[in-house]
Parts: structure tokens; sequence; C-alpha cells
């Protein structure tokens, strides 16, 4: 499926969230309550863009079930049916 604008600017502004993740983790705080303060921060960040990501690929996929070809049976073919076995008492 190619991809359409939203779809690669959302996906450079998660790896750009990931990144950030990544530079807090490298840095040094004067505590550790500061560190993880903005570490939770960076990944909140990161989560709204995921679900922004999610949201979005879920539209393709449901424009692409609208949009998807029928199947018809082949004229005068009945179509093939499974063989269902009795249910076990």
């Amino acid at each position: 499926m190619p991809k359409c604008s939203e779809c690669i600017r959302l996906g450079q502004e998660y790896e750009a969230s990931v990144e950030e993740i990544r530079k807090v983790v490298s840095l040094t705080f004067p505590d550790s309550y500061q560190k993880i303060h903005h570490l939770h921060g960076a990944q909140d960040a990161r989560d709204e863009i995921l679900r922004k990501l999610y949201a979005h690929a879920e539209r393709h996929q449901f424009r692409e079930k609208q949009q998807a070809p029928v199947q018809r049976a082949k004229p005068g073919r009945a179509p093939k049916r499974m063989a269902v076995e009795p249910a076990k008492a």
C-alpha cells in the first residue's frame, strides 16, 4: 500500500519522538526524579503520536474494505460448500 503524505508526516513525528526519548535517557540530570519526569513526558508525546498514526492507518483499512471488489461466483457454478460434521454429545 502506498503511503500518503499524512502517513509519512506521522512516521517522521514518531521517529523524532523516539529520538527525543533516546536523548533524555542519555542526558544527566541533577536527580533521578527530574530524569524520570522528562522521560515520562517524552514517552507520553510518543504515545500520542502512535494513537494518531494507528487511527489514521485504520481509516486507510476502512477505505480499502469499501473499495475492495466483490468476489462473485462464476456463472453456472454454485459455490463450494464445506462439509459440516455433526456435533458430538
